[in-house]
């Protein structure tokens, strides 16, 4: 089982990074129809926030999994393994957690609507 998720992480990783690719390019794209030839579209906007939330998502997996988070860096290389790992649970507990329980309330009541 352990395999099967390292694997399907790594591939979500590198789909990740296609995807975030692939964003940069439409942005600019669309950066230069609107200010040179003032030809933005509504609807490549929709679709950079859709491929946004799509990037952060996967990739917010793929960087949990290999310790690629943000955090401030310069405090935690210092510390031990011991505290390391106090750090890393507590931020799970008192930040990840309950944003993501937070977030998911909302989309349950945006998806109830719809």
């Amino acid at each position: 089982m352990s395999y099967f998720i390292d694997t399907i992480t790594k591939k979500i990783g590198y789909l990740t990074a296609i995807l975030a690719i692939f964003l940069a390019l439409l942005v600019g794209y669309d950066a230069l129809m609107r200010y040179l030839f003032s030809a933005g579209s509504i609807a490549l906007q929709e679709i950079e926030w859709h491929i946004f939330d799509i990037v952060f998502l996967l990739g917010l997996s793929y960087a949990l999994k290999h310790d690629k988070h943000v955090r401030v860096d310069i405090f935690f290389v210092n510390y031990s393994k011991q505290t390391k790992a106090i750090v890393e649970i507590l931020s799970m507990l008192f930040l990840l957690i309950p944003f993501s329980l937070f977030f998911l309330q909302g989309s349950f009541d945006m998806a109830l609507q719809s």
